[in-house]
């Protein structure tokens, strides 16, 4: 929905609804009066006069009511012909959500949403589909989505700026659609499989405001795409499968096909991209949720620098990341195959699944491989919108900044996605009461946190130099702002800046706001993942606020003699 415009003309002229496709909507009476020679431009060769009669008298809105003419590319849709005080406050939904259903589904429309994204950044993206996917080895990717209505594709997107010192590729699993292929799944966990493309989604709205805010590094996203379907082409369990890596997969379980595609794309940015760092994001199995939790995303990494990374970004931007069990020397056997390189899923599921899941992919790069990989599995969270508040964190410690001890400006660095926000403002205590201090209308806002400058009513009531206050209420996700002495532009300087000391220079409000992870009454702004990739690669950011927030450069707390072992780097034997 992020890219669809609604044009209001007179006349959009005629076309095959291939080719433009087409949503028919208004209240049943209405859509009756129109007459068939207004329309059928829009509609003929796929639509006859015959079938647009036939639909209308189908429809039975209650409220709302649709019927395909043309699989999803022509639709008519009723609208409610009263509203009564028991749906009107819903009423204002009805037009979105049926735009919603009726989109073109699957990869056409997720390259669609990649063109846009490219045209908006300026960058040509590189797509690789169908048939090109078999002859040019990315067995994988074409293996899982050859049964689909739409054909699988390989898509990236790369920025290559001036002065890169190395090269960084996110790849995303983007499965539109999961039926589990000819291992099917049930009826209870088949529904809500069209978010299985979480991590493509991820990747793409992170890769966006990444380019937006100056990107200094090489970034490539790739996008996994594919329909894991059932047909007549449908990889059936005993297939084998040459990926992109040279490697064979022998298949015994088409449902572990996240897998599959991710291989493909990490095998890819090592060989065609050259990547230093690989990091790949996918909702990739049920045991996440087991291991992690519904709320904590699991890490799988070679680095121990990069696991308490992503442990420390996930807590400054609200993405909470927990690390994974990373041993391919006791794990990596549950795939063992006779008459392959590997199998695609696990003998013992009661052997860490999500660790050996991460395992699979790592495997197509080599785990001697000299860079970073980091997998991370968002299976649990990307289902979750909110984060439920806890009484333990319901107060969380806020810091205050001014420029003089008497002044009643004041700067407020925090992470606006864990701290008391009220829908107005600020809620601060004071002598008088409870303070509100309402929000400047474009506050500077990044990766999940904000700067504003706000105006206090009685700045004698300021806390004095290092104190902290506490909020009375809250409003927000429970996670208190970690390091927020470290937000600030210059260490140590929290609470008033003394004396004739400038204070260091505030950025500029961004024309396009990313505020990621800003969540007012629990609700998430954007999908999961885009907050902390924002966070965790701000170090080769242009924005101040990024570069700050990033966890990568700092101090790792790593044992005495762990860091002899290289990382937690394995070769496997």
């Amino acid at each position: 929905m992020a890219n669809v415009g609604l044009q209001f003309q007179a006349s959009a002229g005629d076309a095959d609804p291939q080719s433009r496709p087409l949503l028919l909507l208004g209240q049943l009476h209405h859509l009756h009066r129109v007459p068939w020679s207004h329309v059928r431009g829009k509609l003929q060769p796929r639509v006859t006069e015959e079938l647009w009669q036939a639909a209308l008298s189908t429809l039975n809105p209650n409220p709302t009511d649709s019927c395909p003419l043309y699989l999803n590319y022509a639709t008519v849709a009723a609208l409610p012909c009263r509203v009564s005080r028991h749906n009107s406050p819903s009423a204002t939904h009805f037009i979105t959500r049926l735009v919603r259903t009726c989109l073109p589904p699957g990869v056409h429309r997720c390259i669609v949403e990649i063109n846009k994204v490219g045209k908006e950044l300026g960058i040509v993206p590189t797509i690789i589909r169908d048939e090109e996917l078999k002859t040019r080895g990315f067995g994988g990717i074409y293996g899982v989505g050859k049964a689909a209505l739409h054909p699988p594709a390989l898509a990236v997107l790369s920025h290559t700026p001036d002065g890169a010192t190395q090269t960084i590729a996110w790849v995303g699993k983007g499965i539109v659609y999961d039926t589990g292929g000819l291992s099917i799944k049930g009826k209870t966990t088949m529904p809500g499989m069209k978010r299985d493309c979480g991590g493509a989604a991820a990747v793409l709205g992170a890769f966006r405001a990444a380019i937006k805010q100056g990107f200094k590094d090489n970034l490539h996203a790739v996008f996994c795409l594919a329909e894991n379907s059932v047909g007549p082409n449908a990889t059936r369990p005993d297939d084998i499968h040459l990926l992109y890596s040279g490697k064979t997969v022998e298949i015994n379980n088409t449902d572990a096909e996240g897998r599959l595609v991710l291989a493909d794309g990490v095998s890819y940015a090592c060989k065609d991209l050259g990547a230093d760092i690989i990091l790949d994001m996918a909702t990739l199995t049920g045991a996440q949720g087991i291991a992690t939790g519904k709320y904590h995303a699991a890490v799988l990494t070679n680095s121990a620098e990069w696991e308490a990374a992503c442990v420390k970004a996930g807590r400054k931007c609200g993405d909470l990341v927990h690390p994974l069990v990373y041993c391919p020397e006791l794990h990596f056997s549950e795939f063992t195959s006779a008459v392959a390189d590997m199998k695609n899923s696990v003998a013992d599921r009661d052997n860490s699944p999500s660790s050996c899941a991460g395992l699979f992919i790592a495997s197509h790069i080599g785990f001697d491989w000299p860079g970073v990989w980091v997998h991370l599995d968002i299976a649990a969270p990307v289902h979750a919108v909110s984060v439920p508040s806890s009484p333990a964190r319901a107060a969380p410690t806020l810091w205050l900044w001014s420029c003089q001890p008497s002044s009643s400006e004041i700067f407020y660095v925090c992470d606006l996605a864990s701290s008391p926000l009220a829908p107005s403002g600020l809620i601060l205590p004071g002598n008088r009461g409870c303070c509100v201090l309402p929000f400047p209308s474009q506050p500077v806002l990044c990766g999940g946190l904000g700067v504003l400058c706000l105006t206090h009513p009685h700045p004698e009531e300021l806390p004095g130099l290092g104190q902290s206050t506490q909020g009375l209420a809250y409003h927000g996700r429970p996670l208190a702002p970690a390091g927020a002495r470290d937000l600030l532009p210059e260490k140590g300087t929290v609470g008033h800046v003394q004396g004739s000391q400038k204070a260091p220079p505030m950025p500029q409000p961004h024309t396009q706001s990313l505020c990621p992870a800003l969540c007012l009454q629990g609700e998430r702004a954007t999908g999961f993942g885009v907050a902390l990739l924002l966070a965790l690669f701000g170090r080769a950011s242009e924005d101040h606020l990024l570069n700050l927030v990033s966890p990568l450069g700092c101090e790792v707390d790593v044992e005495e003699g762990d860091m002899g072992r290289d990382s937690k780097r394995r070769r496997l034997v």
